[in-house]
């Protein structure tokens, strides 16, 4: 039996909520209580509310106050009750980890329940927030050795039939590489293989995820070994990242180009292998008129004017200049949009600011040769980009 069936197992949920169970019996309040307490918390009544809030307030001071919480997230029959336990549990109770007054026996109950808690619970925004409470208590625990089985569990999640396995392993994931990434450094060459997988996944919220992940791992890659596996990832990113625009996840494919942008200054050498077809995504994104959202335009842009700030002599290097002033004369010459907000910036404006920063960093004469074939065909742009290198 592999890990994760074992924690899903019936035997394996009844006896971890038997001795959770019989450790609230000696507690401070009741599962029953605990069940009412929550529930008022849910209801439209601002005196109930206040009461709910005070009990809990002075429950949360005892290091068992987590155990109690977690099998309400577990075991409530409620949805909203389970989802809020998780989440009172993760704000106020994952603090309580390492006092000493919680025993070596209820912290391995509470993995149990929270492990099988995170393949089992049918409701997705539930599930969620189990992730989310798994990983407050990871940071903790991971590095203290004290739940060495987490990441065996969640790679075999990751490989599960059930999408909704495979969406949580890639929250929490994200959520322990960004915050102890130095320590799961021996597995990268494991989590770029699920992360390539992941992005080509059928289900569009394993591909998110995937997106979200991806972005927490870059932050921690130095050796060229580990730029080299990033590169791997860079196509179906950005294949993920034009579904997301064609779809409408205008968020998705913003957090996508973000992480992408703050890469170039943060850890830019993970990119060099990547760079030509970065570039002429993020290039081809802000050209988009019609096809793509202007905040996602002007942002795609800001990845070519990022580059352009920091690594000018690297795209003349790589012969790069053409393709982002071919886009720049294109944005300046574009028709303003005649039903565009009095405060947006017109296009002409952020899709020049490229230009601008080329000709901070690079010889002018560089930049007047490059921009003459385009200057013919786009007269008033180039008149207006080339009072811009006077200035």
């Amino acid at each position: 039996m592999g890990f994760v069936s074992k924690v899903t197992s019936s035997w394996y949920k009844a006896r971890a909520i038997r001795l959770v169970s019989q450790k609230m019996a000696t507690s401070a309040v009741s599962a029953g209580e605990l069940e009412a307490i929550l529930g008022s918390l849910l209801v439209p009544d601002n005196e109930a509310i206040r009461q709910a809030e005070s009990r809990l307030k002075e429950l949360s001071k005892a290091p068992r106050f987590i155990l109690a919480m977690v099998e309400r997230a577990g075991s409530s029959p409620s949805p909203q009750v389970r989802q809020l336990a998780a989440v009172i549990a993760r704000r106020r109770g994952a603090k309580h980890w390492v006092a000493k007054d919680l025993s070596d026996e209820e912290r391995t109950q509470i993995k149990a329940m929270l492990l099988h808690m995170l393949t089992a619970e049918p409701e997705h925004l539930v599930r969620r927030s189990v992730a989310d409470l798994i990983s407050a208590i990871a940071k903790i625990a991971v590095p203290h050795g004290q739940w060495n089985e987490l990441l065996q569990f969640l790679f075999e999640c990751s490989q599960s039939e059930n999408p909704g396995h495979r969406e949580v392993a890639l929250v929490v994931f994200m959520s322990l590489t960004d915050s102890i990434g130095n320590l799961l450094r021996q597995h990268f060459a494991q989590l770029t293989a699920i992360f390539v997988r992941s992005l080509s996944d059928q289900h569009q919220p394993v591909r998110v995820a995937a997106v979200k992940a991806v972005g927490t791992v870059v932050q921690w890659l130095e050796d060229s070994h580990e730029r080299a596996m990033f590169a791997e990832v860079v196509p179906p990113l950005l294949q993920v990242t034009q579904q997301c625009i064609e779809c409408g996840d205008d968020d998705t494919a913003m957090h996508a180009i973000e992480m992408l942008i703050e890469a170039v200054d943060s850890n830019y050498h993970a990119l060099e292998a990547s760079l030509p077809l970065l570039l002429k995504f993020m290039l081809d994104v802000a050209a988009g008129r019609g096809k793509v959202e202007t905040p996602l335009r002007e942002k795609a842009m800001m990845f070519a004017t990022e580059l352009a700030a920091e690594r000018a002599k690297v795209l003349k290097k790589k012969h790069l200049l053409p393709m982002i002033l071919q886009t720049t004369f294109a944005l300046a010459s574009e028709p303003e949009d005649a039903d565009a907000d009095d405060e947006d910036e017109p296009v002409y404006k952020w899709g020049t600011v490229a230009l601008e920063e080329l000709a901070k960093n690079l010889p002018s004469k560089v930049l007047v040769l490059a921009m003459m074939p385009y200057s013919n065909s786009e007269k008033h742009s180039g008149f207006y980009m080339l009072d811009l290198l006077g200035h």
